[in-house]
């Protein structure tokens, strides 16, 4: 019972020093987590296989500033501006988007 107990903690704050490596500050989140008007800096897209080689060729690259402008009623998909065109993602896409958020 003990190991058990300790291995369940060494994981948690494991998970908690990867988790604050990766976001250390609300700054750094998702695309999916943007609001309406907000603009942002792509520090890296996540995930393998067809969605991230779709995104890269669609210019949703490191570096790139994008801009949420808006939001379906229901949440999903999501409109961001991306190098001056609009981009739908569904909410599901816009989570492998890691950015930092401007201003």
């Amino acid at each position: 019972m003990d190991a058990v107990v300790v291995s369940f903690i060494l994981k948690f704050f494991k998970y908690k020093i990867l988790k604050a490596d990766i976001m250390p500050k609300e700054e750094v989140c998702t695309a999916a987590h943007l609001s309406p008007g907000q603009k942002a800096s792509i520090v890296k897209i996540e995930g393998r296989g067809y969605l991230r080689k779709r995104l890269l060729d669609m210019g949703v690259v490191a570096g790139v500033v994008i801009q949420m402008v808006r939001r379906a009623p229901l949440g999903d998909p999501i409109d961001v501006k991306v190098k001056g065109y609009h981009l739908s993602l569904r909410r599901s896409e816009a989570s492998y988007i890691i950015v930092k958020r401007l201003g």
